[in-house]
């Protein structure tokens, strides 16, 4: 399970096109989920989650994320190629 810190740097230091192309889904528990871009490209182009805010407590800020359980990622991966 990847640190708040480390999904930010990863989020945040995309330089390329094909960088911001790039869905980076983080395991957590029996749960996927996808953080700032990348929830917005799962919201985009695989289904319509529901998006939630996590407040972080040193930025004052919140972080935009998607979740959904690890037994379905076939299936959205299976429509997003459709």
């Amino acid at each position: 399970m990847a640190q708040l810190k480390e999904v930010l740097e990863i989020e945040q230091t995309r330089q390329t096109v094909e960088e911001c192309l790039v869905i980076y889904l983080f395991q957590e528990g029996t749960f996927y989920r996808a953080y700032e871009l990348s929830a917005w490209l799962c919201f985009r182009y695989i289904k319509q989650f529901k998006a939630t805010h996590r407040q972080l407590k040193t930025e004052g800020e919140s972080l935009l994320l998607i979740g959904f359980p690890e037994t379905s990622l076939e299936r959205y991966l299976t429509e997003s190629k459709s």
